[in-house]
């Protein structure tokens, strides 16, 4: 019986996508960001308690990817559309539909993961999940501060840019590091301890600045930078 308790998990976090869509669809964009993120918990438990109760399986694998592409592809492309339609147009409403590429990359970069055996401590290209949750956060904070009142600052260029850019990254060659510890020792994870270090800095400044709203796109954008500039240092070593 327990080792069906991750594939339960992959199916909240599928019916938690799946919500979330209806919900946003509604213009309840807020309760929709929402979804995502507590979906976003149901898929890191669900591999957790694969590993821990030793119940991995192929079925296990497929299942977890065509959850992500529907949470984490088709979720918060649709939730960002309905922002952007949202927004005043600075360009043809037919930019909108620039979020048609996050769920044909996460489609991309899913089906890259789950033939690459060689993605076990480092992920090639941006991790969908990690693609998700910035446009979440950022669709979250947009929403719960009244973005019109922002300084009369329209996001829309802004987030057609980062679209096109996240997506890009998510079917790129650049090495993401996995937070995955298999020992605790600080030289092999130095990279991963760094991180830890700053994002804890990164959630006191948000708090102190009130930005909570958007403390996971800065940690998301902290886990891109660092990676980049990890990917220039080894191929400097080479």
């Amino acid at each position: 019986m327990l080792k069906h308790l991750p594939n339960l998990c992959t199916i909240i976090n599928l019916s938690l996508g799946f919500f979330s869509i209806i919900l946003a669809s509604n213009d309840e964009l807020l309760l929709a960001a929402v979804l995502i993120l507590f979906a976003s918990f149901f898929d890191f438990l669900d591999g957790f308690l694969a590993k821990v109760l030793n119940a991995s399986s192929e079925l296990g694998k497929q299942l977890d990817s065509l959850a992500d592409l529907v949470t984490f592809g088709v979720s918060p492309a649709f939730l960002v559309y309905q922002l952007l339609i949202n927004l005043p147009q600075i360009y043809s409403p037919y930019s909108n539909y620039i979020v048609v590429l996050i769920p044909i990359f996460s489609a991309l970069r899913l089906a890259k993961f789950n033939n690459d055996e060689s993605q076990k401590n480092n992920f090639t290209g941006l991790p969908t999940p990690a693609n998700a949750l910035f446009f979440t956060s950022i669709v979250f904070y947009l929403e719960s501060t009244s973005f019109s009142l922002i300084d009369g600052y329209n996001p829309y260029g802004l987030i057609i840019s980062l679209i096109i850019l996240f997506s890009f990254l998510m079917t790129s060659k650049v090495s993401f590091f996995s937070l995955k510890f298999l020992n605790y020792g600080l030289k092999e994870n130095r990279l991963r301890y760094l991180f830890l270090s700053l994002t804890c800095i990164v959630i006191f400044v948000t708090i102190f600045m009130n930005l909570m709203s958007l403390t996971i796109a800065f940690i998301i954008f902290l886990y891109l930078i660092l990676s980049l500039v990890n990917n220039l240092i080894t191929k400097n070593e080479i």
